[in-house]
């Protein structure tokens, strides 16, 4: 994940955790006309582990990386408020 910068990444992350589109896509019918009981089957649909797994990595490669620049960017105002002198 070094040298990433987060668009990418988070592409990848949608890419790993959205299965592929197959078949004819103009069948769907919007959440709102679906019955109860078709909602509560497709709230029941998960990830595969591997892809659960995957999306993970992706994430916490994401929260080190944003810690890391939080980080520096502190220190950089640390040596800023040093050197200010009024």
């Amino acid at each position: 994940m070094a040298n990433r910068d987060v668009a990418s990444i988070l592409v990848d992350t949608i890419q790993l955790s959205i299965p592929p589109v197959s078949g004819d896509i103009t069948n769907l019918q919007p959440v709102s006309i679906l019955s109860d009981e078709q909602v509560l089957v497709l709230t029941e649909l998960q990830i595969e582990p591997e892809q659960d797994a995957r999306l993970s990595e992706l994430l916490v490669g994401i929260a080190r990386r944003r810690h890391r620049q939080q980080a520096a960017t502190l220190a950089e105002g640390d040596r800023f408020a040093q050197s200010y002198k009024p």
